[in-house]
């Protein structure tokens, strides 16, 4: 068993070394600040996260911006060597397996309040009755028992995320329904452009997490290259990373 895992070693040691002679692209839908804030200059968490495990192998890395949709022909048909996606996003494919990742990081969607409304949200029945404004997909994501407890509800999914903040710090939803991280990002570029409302400009919130999270990863089309991957990532402090966002 020793001189198994001595081999693997071995093997991962020559590959990542021949990997380290090329510059390998991965391939990610659009920008999700922090975690993607430009795939241009590569900086965001999920970006850092993947630079640094890989540069741990001596391997650099190219960022492709593509739509969702072709995410999983492009790994299909090589034409990226990993995409980044939601452990809960299918990639179909009929000729070819894919091969994941250990998490990058996760998505942590919560209800945000306004601290000053004290609510008390313990569970997702706890939404119904409120004015809750969503990310675009929200009910697509969160399953039949989110549905149903905001079926009665005035209710709104919208595609900015920075508009989240604006609906809630301007009183307009109750709740907002988005992952903490972005929503803390923007309302951050709401601050610094001098956008809220005069009356709230020392708001606090209230961060209420009733969802699952949503663990991200690298699907790979390369078994040896996953496993690469992984090596460096464990060698990196992802928590420092996050911490600088």
């Amino acid at each position: 068993m020793v001189l198994i895992k001595l081999l693997g070693v071995i093997s991962l040691f020559f590959c990542a070394h021949s990997y380290a002679q090329q510059e390998i692209t991965i391939g990610l839908a659009g920008g999700l600040p922090p975690y993607v804030i430009s795939a241009e200059s590569g900086t965001g968490i999920e970006l850092d996260v993947v630079k640094g495990a890989f540069a741990q192998q001596g391997i650099s890395v190219n960022f492709e911006f593509m739509r969702s949709a072709y995410l999983a022909k492009a790994l299909t048909n090589k034409d990226v060597s990993a995409i980044v996606a939601l452990t809960s996003l299918p990639v179909e494919s009929s000729e070819r397996a894919f091969y994941e990742s250990e998490p990058i990081t996760e998505f942590q969607n919560v209800a945000i309040a306004l601290k000053n409304k004290q609510y008390s949200i313990n569970n997702i029945q706890d939404l119904t009755g409120k004015r809750i404004a969503a990310f675009r997909g929200a009910k697509r994501w969160l399953g039949p028992e989110f549905n149903l407890a905001v079926s009665a509800n005035a209710y709104v999914e919208q595609k900015a995320q920075i508009t989240l903040v604006k609906l809630l710090v301007g009183g307009r939803y109750d709740l907002v329904i988005a992952d903490r991280r972005m929503f803390n990002y923007w309302f951050g570029q709401v601050q610094q452009n001098n956008q809220l409302p005069k009356s709230n400009s020392a708001v606090e919130f209230d961060y209420f997490p009733i969802l699952a999270a949503t663990p991200r990863t690298l699907r790979f089309n390369d078994r040896v290259l996953r496993d690469i991957f992984n090596r460096g990532l464990a060698s990196i402090d992802t928590n420092k990373i996050e911490g600088k966002y």
